[in-house]
Protein backbone atom coordinates (compact mmCIF):
# COMPACT_ATOMS: atom_id res chain seq x y z
CA UNK A 1 0.00 0.00 0.00
CA UNK A 2 1.43 3.35 -1.04
CA UNK A 3 0.26 5.02 2.15
CA UNK A 4 2.64 2.86 4.17
CA UNK A 5 5.58 4.00 2.08
CA UNK A 6 4.94 7.73 2.50
CA UNK A 7 4.50 7.79 6.30
CA UNK A 8 8.23 7.49 7.21
CA UNK A 9 9.16 10.63 5.26
CA UNK A 10 7.24 13.11 7.44
CA UNK A 11 8.61 11.35 10.54
CA UNK A 12 12.15 11.98 9.32
CA UNK A 13 11.33 15.61 8.49
CA UNK A 14 9.51 16.28 11.77
CA UNK A 15 12.02 14.30 13.85
CA UNK A 16 9.14 12.83 15.85
CA UNK A 17 6.53 10.04 15.49
CA UNK A 18 3.76 10.50 12.90
CA UNK A 19 0.91 8.30 11.79
CA UNK A 20 -2.22 7.64 9.79
CA UNK A 21 -5.31 6.03 11.32
CA UNK A 22 -8.23 5.01 9.07
CA UNK A 23 -10.28 2.40 10.92
CA UNK A 24 -12.85 2.12 8.13
CA UNK A 25 -10.14 0.86 5.76
CA UNK A 26 -8.30 -1.19 8.36
CA UNK A 27 -5.27 1.09 8.07
CA UNK A 28 -3.31 2.18 11.12
CA UNK A 29 0.38 2.96 10.65
CA UNK A 30 3.00 4.83 12.65
CA UNK A 31 6.56 5.81 11.77
CA UNK A 32 9.39 7.14 13.91
CA UNK A 33 12.49 9.01 12.82
CA UNK A 34 15.59 6.89 12.45
CA UNK A 35 13.65 3.64 12.01
CA UNK A 36 12.96 1.78 8.79
CA UNK A 37 9.39 1.01 7.82
CA UNK A 38 6.24 1.48 9.84
CA UNK A 39 4.46 -0.08 12.82
CA UNK A 40 0.82 -1.16 12.80
CA UNK A 41 -0.02 0.99 15.82
CA UNK A 42 -1.18 4.19 14.16
CA UNK A 43 -3.72 5.43 16.68
CA UNK A 44 -2.94 9.02 17.66
CA UNK A 45 -1.35 9.18 21.11
CA UNK A 46 -2.67 11.58 23.72
CA UNK A 47 -1.51 15.12 23.02
CA UNK A 48 -0.71 14.54 19.34
CA UNK A 49 -1.54 17.26 16.82
CA UNK A 50 -4.19 15.80 14.51
CA UNK A 51 -5.89 16.58 11.23
CA UNK A 52 -9.17 14.83 10.43
CA UNK A 53 -9.79 13.98 6.78
CA UNK A 54 -13.01 12.89 5.06
CA UNK A 55 -14.68 9.94 6.72
CA UNK A 56 -12.82 8.51 9.66
CA UNK A 57 -9.25 9.20 8.49
CA UNK A 58 -6.86 11.00 10.84
CA UNK A 59 -3.21 11.96 10.37
CA UNK A 60 -1.15 12.98 13.38
CA UNK A 61 2.21 14.29 14.57
CA UNK A 62 3.29 13.47 18.14
CA UNK A 63 6.05 15.80 19.25
CA UNK A 64 7.34 15.60 22.82
CA UNK A 65 7.34 19.06 24.31
CA UNK A 66 6.38 22.27 22.54
CA UNK A 67 5.42 22.24 18.85
CA UNK A 68 7.84 23.80 16.40
CA UNK A 69 6.83 26.72 14.18
CA UNK A 70 6.54 24.43 11.14
CA UNK A 71 4.44 21.66 12.71
CA UNK A 72 1.17 23.10 11.36
CA UNK A 73 2.41 23.18 7.76
CA UNK A 74 3.97 19.73 8.11
CA UNK A 75 0.67 18.32 9.37
CA UNK A 76 -1.26 20.07 6.60
CA UNK A 77 1.01 18.74 3.83
CA UNK A 78 1.05 15.26 5.39
CA UNK A 79 -2.77 15.33 5.40
CA UNK A 80 -2.94 16.44 1.76
CA UNK A 81 -0.57 13.68 0.63
CA UNK A 82 -2.49 11.11 2.65
CA UNK A 83 -5.84 12.24 1.23
CA UNK A 84 -4.50 11.89 -2.31
CA UNK A 85 -3.08 8.43 -1.63
CA UNK A 86 -6.29 7.26 0.03
CA UNK A 87 -8.37 8.84 -2.75
CA UNK A 88 -10.25 11.06 -0.29
CA UNK A 89 -10.27 14.08 -2.58
CA UNK A 90 -13.64 15.56 -3.46
CA UNK A 91 -12.42 17.51 -6.49
CA UNK A 92 -10.89 15.95 -9.59
CA UNK A 93 -7.15 16.59 -9.56
CA UNK A 94 -5.49 18.04 -12.65
CA UNK A 95 -3.88 15.53 -14.96
CA UNK A 96 -0.78 15.82 -17.11
CA UNK A 97 -1.64 18.07 -20.03
CA UNK A 98 -4.78 19.40 -18.35
CA UNK A 99 -5.28 22.96 -19.69
CA UNK A 100 -6.36 24.32 -16.29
Amino acid sequence: MRCRSHVPRPAQLAECPVGVHVPGQGLSVRAEPGRQGVDASGRPPAGAATCRLDGDAVVWVARAGEPTPLDDILLERFAIATAVLLDLTRVRLPELGDPR
